[in-house]
């Protein structure tokens, strides 16, 4: 049950941070807005998601994960009524900022807790499992988040919003006692600087592991450009492109995240002993690596729509799989009981990668889109997403170095 209501916890983290794309694009052209105001918009979520990450883990690590989501969950709630009432963008990004700020403990905190409940063979299951339950908030953050809003407003239905994320919130409030995290550290108490020291020990973990500065290298390329695809330009692309209606686009969307979903099972059934962690990270992250390729060349010769679909669904199953194992291996690396500190410090970096892909593509698009609405009525042209894309594929295939210096996982790496 304590289980379940952090995965319920971090279904809406992926589904706050996500549902930018279909609500964003659509209030910048009825507003006016810029793809660079949009996009820092958008990254807002992931400023206060990446700063306080460190923050968060060594919090689970001292409080536990029950007690940190209960109290972010309440803040979150927060930012779901600021869109819900927004009327200018000034509330919209106060709004993303308090979402990102309070569903930051979501990720370390889950993973806190199945490190400190489970063996380390188990530790790659439960990163697909929960990683699966969070890309399912992402696809419900697409389409069906699309449909509600024709249907019900913005208003009525981050209202709702508001109100499940304060009932989740409770919940997790009133189980606080049943949290594993806790229990091992009860004994671990008593220093007024064991925060800091948690984060020092985590950084200090990230400069010995060869492993870990792969991963920190690894994972903002990964995260960041698949995030500037389906978390803010995905729809808007699909229609500047085919001259797609909102529902298509959405859907076209949406199976990004049902590949992430696919490769989140897949890499839990996927070298699951330590030995193979490498290797499964490499074959995923070079084969998201060709999807990005692949995409663009598909972009340039206006592949039809099921084609593209099928690559980016393609592109979701790798990074599934890729994320899957890149989270297993930092629960390896982790000392028992101690895994907040370090993911939270970890998990910080893809944050940033998003930050950096949303707002740096945002910019691209505004230069090359000459801020003008295009023929088919979206905000830029495919042109612009074509030389802007272009960009993410490079950047991409470097990081791939990174590669090169992993070694096998253990315990010590």
């Amino acid at each position: 049950m304590a289980f379940g209501l952090l995965l319920a916890s971090f279904f809406l983290s992926f589904f706050f941070r996500t549902s930018a794309s279909v609500v964003l694009p659509r209030l910048a052209t009825d507003w006016g807005l810029s793809a660079a105001v949009t996009g820092l918009i958008s990254s807002l979520y992931f400023y206060a998601y990446a700063l306080i990450q460190p923050i968060c883990g060594a919090l689970n690590d001292r409080l536990g994960p029950m007690r940190v989501a209960a109290v972010g969950l309440a803040i979150a709630s927060l930012g779901a009524i600021c869109f819900a009432l927004a009327r200018s963008a000034l509330l919209l990004a106060v709004g993303r900022l308090l979402t990102g700020l309070g569903l930051s403990s979501m990720l370390s905190g889950t993973v806190a807790f199945q490190n400190a409940s489970s063996a380390p063979e188990r530790h790659v299951f439960f990163s697909g499992l929960t990683y699966f339950v969070g890309n399912l908030g992402a696809v419900a953050s697409v389409a069906p988040l699309g449909a509600a809003l024709d249907a019900w407003g913005r208003r009525r239905v981050f209202s709702g919003l508001c109100l499940v994320t304060i009932v989740v919130a409770a919940a997790l409030y009133i189980m606080r006692n049943h949290d594993p995290v806790t229990a091992i550290n009860a004994g671990r108490r008593g220093s007024s600087g064991h925060l800091w020291h948690e984060l020092k020990n985590a950084m200090a973990m990230i400069r010995r592991s060869p492993n870990l500065r792969a991963i920190v290298m690894i994972w903002p390329i990964a995260y960041g450009s698949l995030m500037t695809m389906q978390g803010l330009w995905a729809v808007e692309w699909c229609q500047s492109t085919y001259g797609a209606t909102d529902s298509t686009a959405r859907i076209w969307a949406t199976l990004i995240s049902i590949g992430v979903m696919v490769g989140n099972l897949a890499g839990a059934k996927i070298g699951r002993e330590m030995r193979h962690r490498r290797r499964a990270i490499s074959i995923s992250s070079l084969s998201y690596a060709l999807s990005w390729s692949t995409l663009w060349i598909g972009m340039v010769q206006r592949w039809p729509m099921p084609i593209t679909g099928s690559i980016v669904l393609h592109m979701g199953v790798c990074v599934g799989v890729c994320a899957t194992h890149l989270a297993a291996g930092v629960s390896n690396t982790a000392q028992h009981g101690r895994g907040g500190a370090l993911f939270g410090l970890v998990n910080m970096f893809p944050s940033l990668g998003v930050i950096l892909a949303q707002w740096g593509t945002g910019l691209l698009l505004s230069r090359r889109g000459i801020g003008t609405l295009s023929t088919t009525g979206t905000q830029y042209p495919a042109s612009a997403f074509l030389f802007t894309f272009a960009l993410v594929v490079g950047v991409v295939w470097i990081s791939q170095l990174a590669l090169l210096t992993m070694e096998e996982f253990g315990r010590n790496s």
